[in-house]
């Protein structure tokens, strides 16, 4: 499962990153790091993968997990802390 992760980022700087399988990626607002994320789950689906996931921190910081088309995944669990990247 290709997974994605999106934190909450409340510093000055306007640089967003977005975590998968280890990698950081930057992106200059939280719109365009969604925006690839959200391309990459549907190349991986392409790609044979079973199924694809971004998992977003919101301002409350609970994390809340999405498909591809940001629809939320209902059954994943919520985590409460940050994953590990």
């Amino acid at each position: 499962m290709k997974k994605f992760y999106l934190p909450y980022s409340a510093s000055e700087s306007s640089d967003w990153s977005l975590y998968a399988n280890g990698k950081a990626f930057t992106f200059h607002s939280r719109r365009e790091a969604l925006a690839f994320a959200t391309d990459q789950c549907r190349k991986a689906i392409a790609a044979g993968e079973k199924s694809a996931m971004i998992s977003i921190e919101g301002l409350d910081g609970q994390w809340r997990s999405f498909d591809s088309s940001l629809s939320p995944i209902l059954n994943e669990p919520i985590l409460r802390t940050q994953p590990q990247h």
